[in-house]
């Protein structure tokens, strides 16, 4: 059981690694987080969160970085709910009226321009699926090596068929989020993804995958799927009564 101070440490850490992409020393964290302690304190509990599982640190720095298992904590326990913006949810509900053949790739489009993330959209029933935002996840810091570019390029190319075979193993009905070792995609675990089905008015078997980095911002994309599901369902309830 993590103290008060700890989880409050560990949510700086995780929200300054997702802001800056690099490992966090523990003077970085006092100042703009009002943690008020002293940096020494921070760094005890930073090699303490170490020692439990939550932090590692990289051989090249004297900061720390998030392991999966730190991020299922902040995402399960730390984690504060978020309402996406008016102008996101004005981009999302124009969606529903989109003709059937516009539909999938918009949503792909526009989860995509929302989130920074990859996104796949179609439905559970078709092992293929429409894609965007591969661009946009490039521009990452994580990406800037081209060997690891290029091995996020094939696991797109190649992902259809394995994400097929993970939406007839598991029922999807609330947003999960897979943490890197936890992804079923044996060659998705060096990334997050969150999935979520999706009731649209052309299918009540749509699913949404954002899939990105492990340093996402998973409470902006898990509110973003929340939303569209939010809003799939009260638009179907709508269409059924009149």
């Amino acid at each position: 059981m993590l103290k008060e101070r700890q989880k409050s440490i560990l949510e700086a850490v995780i929200r300054e690694h997702i802001r800056t992409a690099r490992p966090v020393a523990s003077q970085e964290l006092v100042g703009r987080y009002h943690l008020n302690v002293s940096p020494a304190t921070v760094r005890n509990d930073m090699v303490e969160l170490d020692e439990l599982g939550y932090l590692e640190q990289p051989h090249t720095s004297a900061g720390r970085v998030p392991t999966d298992q730190g991020y299922r904590f902040f995402v399960d326990e730390i984690g504060v709910s978020r309402k996406i913006l008016g102008r996101e949810q004005a981009l999302f509900d124009a969606l529903f009226a989109e003709d059937e053949e516009d539909f999938f790739s918009t949503v792909a489009k526009a989860v995509a321009h929302v989130s920074r993330g990859f996104t796949m959209v179609g439905s559970q029933k078709h092992t293929a699926f429409y894609k965007a935002g591969f661009s946009d996840v490039l521009t990452e810091p994580e990406f800037n090596d081209v060997a690891c570019a290029r091995r996020f390029g094939e696991l797109v190319d190649s992902i259809d068929e394995s994400f097929a075979e993970l939406l007839s193993d598991v029922d999807f009905d609330e947003p999960h989020a897979f943490i890197g070792h936890e992804n079923p995609i044996q060659d998705a675990r060096s990334y997050s993804m969150i999935v979520s089905s999706l009731q649209s008015p052309h299918s009540d078997e749509t699913v949404v995958a954002i899939l990105g980095p492990k340093r996402m911002n998973y409470h902006k994309n898990i509110s973003v799927v929340n939303y569209l599901q939010e809003y799939g369902r009260s638009s179907n309830r709508n269409r059924k009564t009149k």
